[in-house]
């Protein structure tokens, strides 16, 4: 029965994506976003909902069925993509071999990354940035959602281990990627114009919330925690965020079950915790590889690889001071900064961090930049706001997972950046209203 109404979902969107190229874009994102083959058991589970709208999307673009396409523009943001695929590429090519699972960490970002190029020519404008945070709830916040209601419904009992065969089927992962979606539901919060869909994406919110209180991760917690602290902070409604943190965190204390508290206690603890000495000494094998091989690494995800870890796990490294117990198995990196650092070398490691700080700094040229015309632009500034909060959530959260190459945080890269640019275009005509306006009083 569940086949047959995806089936039909798709047999109503295709149509859509054969019209409007933006469209067939969108779900294109949508369906990488949701993965809806974990949701199907039949036979719609080997239906390739990506490949189909991505095909569409590139399709529609090459035969000039793109409405109001944007235009390529020399940015950072698009040069320290671009490097940064570029080095990862080289560095899978010259990767530890034997590695299976190196070309199809590869294959998966180069779709991303293809993804996420092509964006400055299908989004333009307010209401299509508008789209692609609708993209995200939509796609990535039903996810929480749903887990969220069944944490409520089990009455706690329920523990979100993530969604099979994704980047996020790791507990840990999928809360800090859950914790990444908090500010866009929180945009779409204050944005939409009805009062259901407005209830609707705080409901998602609050629901999420208890998606990632329900994993038991301590990397979601820290992230969940960045995004509170942030919207205090910053905020231009810091007593709004001051009481929904509040409500947040008084809700926590009395709901939360007693193994959550006691899992976020021990990042008190954390040089007496096995767990987190196992990252340590994950973290120490990846930068022993980085020092043994400092511009290319030892290829995608090779400190998962045991016949790596036992060249490499007594070797110089980073962290050669703290003594850890010794690897009985080879693990993931446990880090968005040593897996890249492992991955690709300290030539990728400098690009990458050089994408998230360009991030952070495209949000404070943003906020300069809208300062100067009133509330007109005041849309640019919430959304670039909350685009850095979720990356924020993610640098955070990320130093204790191996979500280095999330699809979802180099969309957002790209948001901040597209987002810039229709500042930049549009203010000239906001000033030129404004001082009309003025000219027009004065007379």
């Amino acid at each position: 029965m569940r086949d047959l109404m995806v089936f039909g979902m798709v047999c109503m969107l295709l149509p859509m994506a054969l019209r409007h190229g933006y469209a067939a874009y969108l779900l294109w994102g949508w369906t990488a976003q949701l993965v809806p083959t974990i949701y199907v058991y039949g036979f719609m589970e080997s239906f390739r909902f990506n490949f189909v709208f991505a095909i569409i999307a590139i399709g529609m673009l090459l035969l000039g069925r793109v409405s109001d396409k944007g235009t390529y523009k020399p940015t950072p943001t698009m040069v320290l993509l671009i490097a940064f695929f570029a080095h990862m590429s080289v560095c899978a090519a010259l990767a530890f071999e034997p590695n299976p699972i190196n070309y199809t960490i590869w294959e998966n970002f180069a779709k991303s990354f293809t993804f996420v190029m092509l964006m400055p020519l299908f989004v333009s404008g307010r209401l299509r940035l508008h789209g692609m945070l609708l993209m995200i709830a939509l796609g990535l916040g039903f996810h929480g959602t749903v887990e969220g209601l069944k944490v409520i419904a089990s009455g706690g009992g329920h523990h979100p281990e993530g969604l099979l065969a994704n980047i996020l089927s790791d507990n840990n992962h999928f809360a800090v990627g859950m914790a990444v979606s908090l500010p866009i539901h929180y945009y779409l919060y204050q944005y939409s114009e009805k009062k259901l869909a407005r209830l609707g994406f705080l409901t998602a919110l609050i629901l999420t919330a208890v998606t990632i209180l329900g994993t038991n991760s301590r990397g979601g917690f820290l992230s969940m925690a960045v995004v509170g602290l942030w919207m205090v902070m910053t905020s231009r409604y810091k007593f709004r965020g001051l009481f929904w943190v509040a409500v947040a965190a008084a809700a926590i204390y009395n709901f939360a079950p007693a193994s959550w508290v006691e899992r976020v206690d021990t990042i008190q603890t954390a040089g007496s915790d096995g767990s987190f000495m196992g990252r340590v000494a994950a973290w120490k094998v990846s930068s022993a590889i980085a020092i043994g091989n400092p511009v290319f690494g030892g290829g995608l995800h090779a400190v998962q690889q045991w016949w790596i870890v036992q060249i490499y796990e007594n070797a110089p490294s980073l962290l050669g001071m703290i003594e850890v117990p010794p690897l009985l198995y080879a693990a993931a990196a446990h880090s968005i900064y040593f897996e890249v650092l492992g991955d690709t070398g300290f030539v990728g490691l400098f690009l990458f961090l050089g994408l998230l700080i360009n991030g952070l700094a495209t949000r404070v040229q943003v906020v300069r930049l809208t300062r100067r015309h009133g509330t007109q632009m005041l849309w640019a500034r919430d959304m670039a706001d909350l685009l850095a909060v979720a990356l924020a959530a993610y640098m955070v959260g990320g130093a204790a997972v191996s979500l280095a190459y999330f699809e979802t945080i180099f969309v957002i890269l790209m948001l901040l950046e597209l987002v810039k640019q229709e500042v930049l275009s549009t203010a000239p005509a906001v000033a030129a209203r404004t001082e009309h306006r003025i000219a027009t009083v004065g007379g």
